[in-house]
């Protein structure tokens, strides 16, 4: 009987800039969002992932087994860029408006990487004891045991990234919109 794998997960909330310097055109286009439309915001991430792993090897009938004993994975958003047209006079109501906006966007994101941090501690610790690789020499196991590891974060990592981006939609929405546009016309 062997002791089941350690599975860490770490997330970096990332850190925010904000960004004032650039006209809604600018901005627009930083988004691919085209020159007919014009944004007062803009919240651009970089999110990424880190896999690192330790194991033990096992010979099994002529094939070396990797088997993870440490499962280390870390999650980052980054420098977060929030940009605010710099049409929007500091203190304005469309100014508290776009940066609430664009804050909503920054805790959607973050929200997502906490979520998928859980699904992975969950997901990885029930099948960290069954995940293995193996093959001929300890590179082959070792890699295989990457891809096996691979296929337990992949889909959770796409599943919620899907369910991010619908978030995301849903806050740029036209109703959405609409609806912030007329708090400063109040």
């Amino acid at each position: 009987m062997t002791q089941p794998p350690q599975v860490v997960v770490t997330v970096d909330a990332g850190e925010i800039a904000y960004i004032h310097d650039r006209n809604r055109k600018g901005i627009a286009a930083l988004g691919n969002m085209g020159p007919a439309r014009l944004i007062n915001g803009l919240s651009h991430f970089q999110a990424r992932r880190n896999t690192r792993y330790a194991y033990r090897l096992v010979q099994q009938g002529g094939r070396i087994c990797a088997m993870p004993t440490r499962i280390d994975i870390s999650l980052s958003l980054g420098r977060i860029d929030v940009y605010l047209a710099r049409e929007l006079r500091r203190g304005s109501c469309a100014y508290r408006v776009t940066l609430a906006h664009e804050n909503r966007h920054v805790a959607i994101h973050r929200r997502g990487q906490e979520r998928l941090a859980a699904l992975l501690r969950r997901a990885l610790s029930a099948s960290a004891a069954r995940l293995h690789g193996s093959g001929s020499n300890r590179r082959q196991a070792g890699a295989a045991l990457g891809r096996a590891i691979e296929r337990v974060i992949a889909p959770l990592a796409a599943r919620t990234a899907a369910i991010t981006a619908a978030f995301d939609r849903d806050l740029d929405s036209p109703a959405t919109r609409r609806q912030e546009a007329r708090r400063c016309q109040e």
